[in-house]
């Protein structure tokens, strides 16, 4: 339902422009005949005619943009206070059953796993995996090995024990084990698992039509700071370019051996 009318809502304003000229194009006959009859009855100039109602063509095609516009509201940024949001969990979920491949940039999956709030994204991947083996999941995870982790895992920490369990970590051992065990349970789901070891920038759900964007910084994890929703059709989208970022990282980075690691 979200897909649909964000669809209608996005390309409407394209289609637009096209709109009065595919009606004269098929009903051509028709129209020729009716203006000639108007004009020849009340006497108006018939090229007037044509042009008034190409016009009013052209306005009412827009009534359904104005209509998407004022009562359905595309929402595509979530404060980080919204990321529980009932929207955003729709969105996300729809929008993962739609996708035929699933691109994850991550940290670590952590909250993924061991976060109530954000345990529905894993579920979901796993419950579509089982339905259907075709659906790809692709994810990059920070390496635990990488100077890189070691520096956000102590940070990391600190954060997660102000939560109460199943989040709270002891300490990096105890992290870095979990990190592993992720890892390994997204593999047997048939996920495809890379490792890379730039500093966490930017957190990533990227699927077929969305992408779901947020960013770590130097005060919040990625599942705090607010995400941005990009849709694969609207006009000048990120979707495109964010995917070749991931796909290109993709690339650079090495095959994951599990057992070499553990």
């Amino acid at each position: 339902m979200y897909y649909l009318l964000e669809k209608i809502y996005q390309t409407n304003i394209r289609r637009n422009i096209l709109a009065p000229g595919l009606v004269f194009f098929l009903l051509k006959g028709a129209t020729t005949s009716l203006l000639n009859s108007i004009s020849q009855k009340y006497h108006i100039n018939v090229a007037w005619l044509y042009v008034s109602t190409i016009a009013v063509a052209f306005l009412l095609s827009f009534l359904p943009y104005i209509f998407l516009k004022l009562f359905f509201k595309v929402k595509k940024v979530f404060r980080g206070d919204e990321r529980n949001s009932i929207q955003l969990r729709h969105s996300i979920i729809d929008a993962m059953g739609k996708s035929n491949t699933m691109r994850l940039l991550l940290l670590s999956g952590y909250t993924m796993f061991f976060d109530s709030k954000e345990r529905y994204i894993y579920d979901t991947l796993k419950r579509l995996r089982e339905n259907d083996h075709d659906k790809k999941v692709m994810a990059l995870i920070l390496n635990p090995e990488s100077k890189a982790w070691e520096h956000r895992a102590k940070w990391f920490i600190k954060e997660m024990n102000k939560t109460s369990e199943p989040a709270m970590v002891i300490d990096v051992k105890e992290y870095k084990e979990r990190c592993y065990k992720i890892i390994t349970e997204l593999k047997k789901i048939g996920a495809k698992v890379r490792l890379y070891n730039n500093i966490p920038i930017w957190r990533m759900h990227i699927l077929d039509q969305y992408v779901f964007l947020s960013a770590y910084t130097s005060k919040n994890s990625g599942h705090l700071t607010s995400m941005y929703r990009f849709a694969k059709l609207d006009v000048d989208s990120m979707h495109h370019s964010l995917t070749k970022y991931f796909d290109d990282l993709w690339f650079q980075c090495k095959k994951l051996d599990i057992n070499k690691n553990m």
